[in-house]
């Protein structure tokens, strides 16, 4: 029950402003994000920064998706396929968390009940199992637009 105080308080402590522009579909074809920390996406290694995060083939079942940095220093490409849930009240990029390392896991459209997801990286899976080696759990992080 502790524990899930904590990863409820670290949550929502990480909430940051994410802007969305078109919305089609299943998710915004382009979003910009503030991510306040490094982060993975599939095999790469990203600084924190403000990123355009699109959908570059948004017809496809199986979707690309480009993260880009302000000055284009850092780019990286993933696969993300389509998921269903709740509707989402704000748009959102969810990560996993592992000590101090964070992995792309979701992207959600305010609006919308279908996201997408990301499968999970070698690097993530690694990470996964140093900390089961020390009894601890991962934790759940979203970046969400404030209202």
């Amino acid at each position: 029950m502790k524990r899930q105080a904590y990863t409820m308080i670290a949550a929502l402590a990480f909430a940051m402003l994410i802007t969305c522009s078109t919305v089609r579909a299943q998710v915004a074809n382009r979003t910009m994000a503030q991510i306040p920390f490094a982060f993975s996406v599939g095999d790469r290694q990203l600084p924190a920064g403000r990123y355009d995060v699109s959908v570059l083939n948004p017809g496809e079942s199986i979707k690309i998706i480009r993260f880009r940095n302000d000055d284009g220093t850092a780019v990286a490409l993933v696969t993300m396929r389509g998921i269903s849930g709740d509707t989402a009240d704000h748009s959102k990029l969810v990560f996993h968390r592992y000590g101090s390392q964070y992995f792309l896991s979701q992207l959600w459209t305010a609006g919308n009940d279908a996201g997408l997801e990301a499968a999970r990286s070698k690097a993530e899976r690694q990470a996964d199992r140093e900390l089961a080696k020390n009894e601890r759990r991962d934790e759940t992080v979203s970046l969400a637009k404030a209202n």
